[in-house]
């Protein structure tokens, strides 16, 4: 008869904590290494938006700062003529921070009145004949063009603010060069954003064509088939992974300036995240380990613990089995024995059902808002999915309190607080049976309509808007609110976009006025 391999008690406990320990630490670091790679990629999204925004902002400043360079030689150029319009641009060019590479005066008729400096390709009496300055004289307004071949053959951006007399009779233009490919105090600007990282900003014009790249050599391409330079040139601003030309997939956020058009893109490579990720890592295992090994000791000490009384029981059957007849082999002395074992299983039993009861709290805990006892953003955001993968139609009120901080500064935080509590409390009696509310986050709160349309939802927000206006709040005022609404699939199909249409109603509701209701609908929004 052939004997099955028996192992004993402690060995298979051992065994089991230490496959337990290594099994646990792989899930840690796989689990480590995931939500690190996508917090990093988050964080890089999210600051190079924020910095293509600042970009924007800058470039913006620093063009309206040109236009009104050009704006002062245009008026004074009204009634100059000969000498003291190249005394104008001269003076514009020697002042101590230029803001063009040269400048020059042209009339109706794109004849150079002035020119400086005079080494620029072109001459007074000359008459342009580009299509850019067609296209100025044209326009007879300021005009920022797109980038192309001078005289020179220097790729050029021009800047022109057109000359009217008293009048208003129009006399011509003055205009600004900037040489893409020279120093120009926006390459100067723009290409101190340049790391050792190999993050990078570049900037396209209103056709996707390049006017700044680090590498000089791709300015004027056209790189509108780029998803990222696409978009920003829709007028969209945001942030996303994008492939470039050369098969590298980087961390872009991209911002549109709104003056010239011109779509700035910051972006970062994505290799760069796993090197600090993977540090990250081995740091943390050296960190680890002394006390993993002080653990797995633990565990080896307290398995004995367990294992050693039923092993000294089971030796004690063992022999007694094999000295039947004989006197009775002693039985030994153990500090546990089957009723002390039935005991802790027992306890066990309790204190699971214990730990059961405590995780059940700990979970409604963390689904349901502190201050407010509704639900929080988290349970809204897997309702609102829930939802959508269900297919169930439903609209979102979107609000917040009108002038919260004005509250808080006048009142205090505390009272603050007893607002948001009252608006809390408030909710739950002006909806109907089924549908939800929610905290969104600060003074911001969302109320689910289950099976409604966005008029249903309106009928329900405005009478909210009605019971908040007619109340007392505790800070002793009426605290007013602003409310947007959207719906699910009438005007979107995914959370964040859902929750972006009704933002964009409720900003519209502040904007004109607060203490109102907005409805999104496409091309326009209108109020309940």
């Amino acid at each position: 008869m052939k004997v099955s391999r028996r192992f004993k008690l402690q060995i298979v406990i051992s065994g089991i904590l230490t496959l337990s320990i290594l099994f646990t630490a792989a899930i840690w670091l796989f689990a480590s290494f995931q939500v690190n790679k996508k917090s990093l990629e988050t964080s890089y999204l999210k600051n190079n938006y924020w910095y293509a925004k600042k970009l924007a902002s800058e470039t913006n400043t620093l063009l309206s700062s040109m236009d009104a360079v050009l704006q002062t030689v245009a008026d004074q150029a009204a009634y100059h003529s000969g000498k003291e319009m190249q005394e104008d641009v001269a003076a514009l060019m020697d002042s101590r921070e230029p803001y063009f590479n040269s400048v020059f005066i042209v009339d109706q008729n794109r004849i150079v009145q002035a020119v400086s400096p005079s080494a620029t390709g072109i001459s007074i009496g000359q008459q342009l004949d580009s299509s850019v300055s067609q296209r100025a004289v044209t326009l007879k307004k300021p005009f920022i063009s797109t980038p192309y071949r001078g005289i020179t053959e220097r790729l050029i951006v021009l800047v022109s603010y057109p000359i009217f007399d008293g009048s208003g009779g129009y006399k011509g233009f003055v205009g600004g060069t900037i040489y893409l490919e020279g120093d120009n105090i926006l390459s100067n600007m723009l290409e101190k954003h340049y790391y050792e990282n190999g993050s990078y900003v570049y900037v396209v014009d209103q056709t996707g064509h390049l006017i700044f790249h680090p590498n000089k050599q791709r300015l004027s391409e056209d790189v509108s088939e780029n998803k990222i330079v696409a978009k920003v040139l829709k007028g969209e601003e945001g942030f996303g992974k994008v492939v470039n030309t050369e098969g590298k997939t980087f961390l872009a956020g991209y911002a549109l300036e709104s003056k010239s058009g011109w779509g700035i893109v910051s972006q970062t490579p994505l290799s760069i995240t796993n090197e600090p990720i993977c540090n990250m890592i081995v740091r943390s295992v050296k960190l680890a380990f002394p006390f993993v090994v002080l653990v797995w000791f633990f565990a080896w000490w307290i398995s004995r613990r367990i294992s050693r009384p039923l092993q000294q029981l089971a030796s004690y059957t063992e022999e007694t089995t094999k000295t039947l007849g004989q006197p009775p082999v002693p039985i030994p002395r153990v500090r546990t024995n089957i009723y002390e074992i039935q005991q802790l299983f027992e306890s066990v039993k309790y204190s699971s059902q214990h730990v059961h009861s405590y995780l059940s709290q700990l979970q409604e805990e963390t689904q349901t808002d502190g201050l407010t006892g509704i639900a929080n953003r988290k349970t809204f955001d897997f309702v609102m999915k829930d939802l959508m993968h269900n297919d169930i139609p439903f609209s979102l009120i979107l609000l917040d309190i009108d002038h919260f901080k004005k509250i808080n500064d006048t009142y205090g935080h505390p009272m603050g607080d007893e607002v948001i509590k009252f608006l809390a409390t408030v909710m739950p009696d002006v909806i109907r049976e089924g549908d939800m509310c929610f905290r969104y986050g600060g003074e911001e709160f969302c109320i689910i309509v289950l099976y409604s349309d966005e008029e249903g939802a309106g009928n329900i927000a405005e009478r909210l808007r009605q019971t908040m206006e007619q109340s007392i709040s505790p800070a002793g005022i009426a605290a007013t609110l602003s409310l947007g609404i959207s719906a699910f699939p009438k005007h979107a199909v995914s959370p964040n976009e859902l929750v972006k249409l009704a933002d964009k109603a409720l900003y519209q509701s502040k904007q004109e006025g607060r203490n109102r209701v907005t409805i999104f609908s496409q091309g326009f929004s209108g109020h309940v």
